[in-house]
């Protein structure tokens, strides 16, 4: 069943990823009262200029009045063999309501969910945060997580038994990843689920790795084990660089 847990956890995180790509995206034909008066995060439309340049019909920052979204339309199927047609364009607001790929977000949330669900359940174990306490997901936070994982890493030539590795990734569940797993919705109610989503799949590719060390650490598949944590390490680094990358954009 581990293989089932990593199937909806892989194909989860793809379409959560990919639906919160279109957070910010407003069909151009959506009511006026829907588009009217947002500002372009982004050059939108392109119109033939001088000397065949292609040039932005509208430019990033610019209030979506009447007279631009006009335009748009009217220039929305772009011209054959040269500009291709567009039905979207990036603002700087988010809305649940106009967002194209909630339904897509939502069913890769579930199906990633779903796979966590499936795989702690199949490791044969429990493991829980006694104190039941939330850790706030940060770039401090997942450099912690990260050097546990190298300390295992580390010391995986030594440790010379599955038993080892399994005790080890246990407790690093039990300090790191479920209260980091409590954290997510404080996390996605300071930063939005669009702009929240890239480090939480970052960090669910982390927990992910982690089950599957356990797993193959439990049927003594140990260098099975020791390529599932080095995995979860390049996980934490992408997950650190994301969250940077989410507060540069929030400075």
């Amino acid at each position: 069943m581990q293989w089932v847990a990593a199937l909806l956890m892989m194909i989860g995180t793809s379409l959560g990823v990919y639906g919160a790509a279109s957070a910010y995206y407003v069909p151009i034909d959506a009511p006026d009262n829907v588009i009217l008066n947002l500002t372009l995060n982004d050059d939108a439309g392109a119109t033939p200029g001088d000397r065949g340049a292609i040039v932005p019909i509208a430019k990033r920052g610019r209030n979506l009045d009447a007279a631009a979204i006009a335009e748009l339309r009217t220039n929305s199927a772009g011209t054959p063999g040269q500009i291709p047609a567009w039905k979207y364009v990036r603002v700087k607001e988010f809305a649940w309501s106009r967002w194209p790929g909630k339904w897509i977000t939502v069913t890769g949330t579930l199906m990633l969910l779903g796979g966590a669900l499936l795989a702690r359940k199949t490791r044969g174990v429990v493991v829980a945060a006694e104190d039941g306490s939330v850790m706030t997901i940060s770039i401090a936070s997942i450099t912690g997580l990260e050097a546990d994982i190298e300390a295992i890493l580390r010391q995986s030539q030594s440790l010379g038994a599955g038993k080892a590795i399994c005790d080890l990734t246990d407790a690093i569940q039990r300090r790191w990843i479920t209260p980091l797993v409590r954290g997510q919705q404080p996390f996605i109610a300071a930063n939005g689920i669009g702009r929240a989503a890239e480090s939480l799949s970052a960090l669910a590719a982390v927990e992910r790795n982690l089950n599957r060390a356990w797993s193959a650490a439990a049927d003594d598949y140990l260098e099975e084990s020791i390529e599932a944590l080095e995995d979860a390490r390049i996980y934490c680094q992408s997950t650190r660089e994301k969250l940077a990358k989410l507060e540069r954009g929030a400075a």
